[in-house]
This record gives C-alpha cells, structure tokens and sequence, in this order.
C-alpha cells in the first residue's frame, strides 16, 4: 500500500478501555504500514475517532469533535494536502451510513469488527483524497468515494491484528469481547456482538510478549470478562477443551515477569467458586473487583433484565471476602431507570452502605435507540435523576475518600505507567487501583515498574507518596 507510506495518523479514542486497547492495535497495524503516528491532528494525513455509544452524551461529543475537524479538512486540502477523516469504534457500528449524511467530509466509516481491514479503507480514501478537489471532498455528496465496513464477520478481529508492542503505559490485553446478557438500557449486544473469546494460546502468547517488554502489571479486559470460554492449548476448534477464566488467570500468573494482573469488567451471573478462590492463591492477582451492579433495587434489577437480585449479589461480595479478607470492590450504578420509584433508589444506597465501594462510577439513565429500555413507560423526570444522581454520588465519594485515607501513612506497592502532568512526575496504580503520584524523580527509573511507596497525602482521586528509600524493585 504505497499511498499510505509515509502519511501521518492520529487517533482520538473515547470511552472504555476496550477502545483504549482497540486504538493502540490500530496504531501498531498503521505504523506496520509505514504510517507515521503523530499527537497533533493539525499535521495529520490520517485522523480517526474510535468512539463510543454507551450514552447520549458521549455520541455528540462525537459529532462536535467532527464539527471541528471539517475546518481543519478544508484548510489542509486547500492548501494541497491530504486530509482523511476516519469513524470507527460503537458509534460508527450504531449509526453506519448516517454518519456521512450528518457529516459528508468523513471519508471512512469503520465498526468494531473491522480494524483488521481499516489499511485497505484508508488506502482507497487517500487516493481519492488527492483526485477530488477540496470542495467536493469537503462539502458535497460522495457516496461513491466515502468507504464504510461494519459488518460482523466470522473472523475474529484480534487474531488478525498485532501482537502487543511496546508503548509507554501499556498494560491492557483483550482476551474476550462482546455481551449476550442484554440488560435493557445496553447497547453493547448491538455494537460489540455475541460473546467471543480468544483462544488462550494467543492471550498467553500476547501476555509473554507484553512481559518479555518488561509490562509487569496486566490489565485483562473484556465487555464481560469473567465469562471467559476459550479454546485451551492445543485444541483445534469448537467441542474441544476449552478453559473457563480463572483457568486462564492461573496460566497468566505463571509466566516470568508477570507481577500483577486485573481484570474489567465483570458480571456477577459469571462469577463462581473458582474465581473466588483464584483470589486466595494468585499472589498476583491483585485483591481488588470492579463487578457491576447498576441498582440495588430488585425491581429495578428484574426491568433491566440483569437476571440476578441485590441479595445474590451482596452474597458474591460477601463470598469473596470470606477467601480474601482484604479485597476491595468497585461498581457502576444507573440512577433514574425508567420505573424507579424512591423506593428504589433508597435500596441502592441501602447497598451502597451495605457494600462500602472503594470507587464507583455513577450516571444518569441514558436512552439508546434500539434497546429495550427506550420505549419503556414511565421515564424519569431530568430533574429528579439529577437529584438521584447528586445524592448517590455524594455518598459513594463519601465511601471512596475514606477507604483512600486509610492507606495514608502505608507502605504500598505501585506498578507505574505513565508520566505526570508535570515534570519528573509519574503515576501508577496501587493494588486497589487508586492513582499514586510521585514527584521529584527520574520518570525513567519508574516506568514499567513496581516500587514500594509511602503514601503521604489522599484525596478522592488519588494518592501522593514519596520512594520509600529502603525498598528496590518489588513485586505486588
């Protein structure tokens, strides 16, 4: 593909971690092209959003983030240069062709089982680029030149994408994607697929690669992870063996180099004895869950189709505890789902009290076109899922900067990833996974390491620490 040699790329990414994994994939297969990735998009050939379609508002992010980028489209090719707009991720597998009616300067549209192809999208859209003039390209109607793929196909896009290469702050490794549980108010189903896991040849194999980098904290992701079926070793397709996930947690923990593994996100339908127990004996697994429940209400629970109680689940908490005394929980919550009464919402924080989270994430009920949840009667008031939303907040911060002042005072260990917002500064995760910053020290020396660190400061966001002198390099 010579038209693509040479040319910059640059990726915006929003929402979820996935996406986060998804985008570095995308950037190592472009500069496997020859493809030259820059952080500025003023410069770029190439621009591409991976978006997400989780809620409303991060759709019209989207939209305006376009609105944007058409000015930048028409002073590029005005001045002869080559500008393609690329769309990928949910968003572009929600709305497909309606993007381009929305915006006719996007060239390409790609879903999220179609990374594997974008070099060849991107290929022909850069020669068209270059054919048409820049106000055709720009503001007029080119269904024929703009490029669209969001089928779901029978490959599997991961196995056709590279291995892990190594990028500042990296630690995530996809072993499953997709969601067959649809829970009323989601749209993962629709835009991510079935349920499909990767054979555990290739996550081990991606795994090794990531450790012989020297990454020793492993972020296993998947839209539900803990639902994890893959083919075992060896096995040549479907009826053969095939490992469940803490059998894979136990083969991940035993490859040199890896010191610390979690995982996101859970469901408590696929949480089992096994998993519970692989907390205890895993030294590397680190004593921390984030397990979605979304309502503490069993009304609410039944109407989102969730198809397990506030009872199981505050069993599953307890359970866990009960193998390691010390493990900590996050969650996600949805205040204001259509029905829900005050009532309901009192049991939430009547679970929430119950639970004490370490962090949670909390919204408003979001209407998406083509779930369950969009016609159903009985809408919240905008109002009222504001004060919900303010009052659970309120008490699940309560909770977060509490548990985050205990370690004030603790030596802790931090697996660092990233650089600070300033200089000789970086951040890294505790086993509980707040953010830990460090100042005054060489960025160097930290990164991609796990340093025993005294924490001096907590706020509802993270934890300030200085090097604990006496302490090397050590495992989680």
């Amino acid at each position: 593909m010579d038209s693509l040699l040479g040319k910059s790329f640059y990726i915006k990414t929003y929402g979820c971690q996935m996406n986060v994994y998804d985008s570095e994939k995308v950037a190592a297969m472009l500069q496997n092209e020859g493809m030259v990735q820059t952080e500025e998009h003023q410069t770029a050939d190439v621009i591409i959003l991976n978006t997400c379609h989780i809620r409303d508002r991060a759709r019209h992010k989207v939209y305006t983030e376009l609105g944007f980028l058409k000015k930048n489209k028409e002073k590029r090719l005005k001045d002869g240069k080559c500008c393609v707009i690329a769309v990928g991720g949910c968003v572009a597998q929600a709305e497909g062709g309606e993007i381009f009616k929305n915006a006719p300067f996007v060239d390409v549209v790609f879903g999220t089982q179609t990374y594997h192809q974008l070099p060849a999208m991107l290929d022909q859209a850069v020669q068209y680029s270059y054919k048409k003039s820049w106000q055709r390209n720009v503001l007029t109607n080119r269904k024929k030149e703009q490029v669209i793929n969001i089928d779901f196909t029978s490959e599997n896009k991961m196995d056709y994408m590279p291995m892990f290469r190594s990028i500042d702050g990296s630690e995530f490794l996809a072993i499953q994607e997709g969601c067959n549980k649809f829970c009323t108010y989601c749209v993962v189903p629709y835009t991510r697929g079935m349920e499909v896991s990767r054979p555990a040849d290739l996550v081990l194999k991606e795994a090794r690669a990531m450790a012989d980098a020297g990454i020793k904290s492993i972020t296993l992701l998947g839209q539900n992870v803990n639902a994890y079926r893959g083919l075992a070793p060896g096995a040549a397709g479907p009826g053969e063996e095939t490992w469940n996930f803490s059998r894979l947690l136990y083969a991940v923990a035993e490859i040199p180099g890896v010191e610390r593994i979690f995982y996101t996100s859970s469901h408590p339908l696929n949480v089992d004895l096994d998993l519970m127990k692989a907390h205890a004996e895993i030294p590397a697994l680190i004593p921390f869950v984030h397990l979605p429940i979304q309502s503490g209400s069993n009304d609410v629970l039944r109407k989102m189709n969730r198809k397990h109680t506030a009872e199981e689940y505050i069993d599953i908490i307890e359970k866990f505890r009960e193998y390691t005394p010390h493990i900590a929980f996050a969650s996600d919550f949805i205040v204001g789902f259509p029905g829900e009464t005050e009532k309901n919402f009192e049991e939430t924080l009547a679970l929430v009290e119950k639970v004490r989270f370490a962090q949670a994430f909390s919204f408003k009920y979001s209407r998406r076109p083509g779930t369950a949840a969009y016609n159903m009667v009985d809408q919240i008031d905008e109002a009222v899922k504001v004060e919900r939303l303010r009052i659970l907040q309120d008490l699940l911060q309560q909770h977060q900067i509490h548990f985050n002042k205990q370690s004030i005072g603790q030596v802790v260990p931090v697996a660092f990833q990233k650089h600070g917002k300033f200089q000789n500064q970086v951040i890294g995760k505790s086993k509980y996974m707040q953010s830990v910053v460090v100042s005054n020290i060489n960025p160097a020396e930290f990164l991609h390491s796990i340093r025993l660190i005294k924490i001096k400061g907590a706020t509802l966001s993270s934890l300030e620490g200085v090097v604990e002198q006496s302490a090397q390099l050590q495992s989680a």
